[in-house]
């Protein structure tokens, strides 16, 4: 089906509802369900679908538009639909990071909003995990060692990501590794030891989950990389023996698997 919804049409799409936001919101008084209507439905999915596909920065523009729009109906008896809009909406959001098509860091503040909002509500497993793993690796590969945010968004990035490891399955590696390189980058600004100890915790979790060391799996090898990064910055920090290296021991999880890496370079 995706072959019938190419740009053009998905243009239209857009444009229409554009035309429609314009109708409804001049009609004050009057209350619509758009997730009642069965058009609106498929044309969520549609758009989904083609900003995905697309990763043009104006569809995405588009479609984050789109998702904000429905998220405003009154859904209270619906609050599924508006769940998946919101999910939609961070995925939309999240791509448009990938793509540095805005301004990263208002659109990682927008997702922690959103997710923490996911987090608060009872949402499904699925819906949590479509936003939480696009908002995680947006934080990962956007944000993480590429920009210096302030400490305030950081510390509410950290306070969703903790609450999202609870309630996440144990194998969405990717929830951990945002969470411990958030707070390494909050430990790179303000020094605090705890969290650099809750930061490497998390990623000893991580590094010790079942793999093998001729083969550790992808997000392990970058936790390991990143226990070492926060061992250096902590080595500079307070310029002692004690803390050189990192302080870990030869039989340390990371050194095994960074080693082992070496190894077969």
């Amino acid at each position: 089906m995706d072959h019938l919804i190419g740009r053009k049409a998905c243009k239209h799409i857009l444009r229409f509802c554009e035309a429609t936001f314009s109708s409804l919101r001049a009609g004050a008084g009057r209350c619509l369900n758009i997730f009642r209507t069965p058009f609106y439905r498929v044309r969520a999915i549609q758009v989904r679908r083609h900003f995905t596909n697309s990763r043009r920065p104006e569809d995405v523009k588009y479609s984050i538009e789109y998702f904000r729009f429905l998220r405003e109906q009154p859904l209270k008896p619906f609050q599924a639909p508006r769940n998946q809009a919101t999910a939609s909406l961070v995925q939309a959001l999240a791509l448009q990071v990938e793509l540095e098509s805005g301004d990263v860091m208002h659109d990682i503040e927008e997702m922690t909003t959103l997710c923490l909002e996911l987090l608060a509500s009872d949402v499904s497993s699925s819906h949590l995990s479509s936003a939480i793993v696009p908002f995680s690796e947006a934080f990962l590969t956007r944000v993480y060692l590429t920009v210096q945010p302030e400490v305030g968004p950081l510390g509410q990035v950290i306070d969703c990501l903790r609450e999202a490891l609870k309630l996440c399955p144990p194998d969405l590696h990717q929830v951990s590794l945002a969470l411990a390189s958030a707070l390494a980058t909050r430990f790179n600004i303000t020094h605090s030891d705890d969290d650099y100890d809750e930061a490497t915790a998390v990623l000893d979790n991580v590094i010790a989950a079942p793999s093998t060391l001729d083969n550790p799996a992808p997000l392990q090898v970058l936790a390991s990389e990143v226990v070492t990064w926060l061992a250096y910055k902590r080595s500079l920090v307070y310029k002692t023996p004690e803390y050189s290296g990192g302080n870990f021991p030869l039989s340390h999880p990371a050194w095994v698997l960074f080693s082992s890496r070496l190894d077969s370079c």
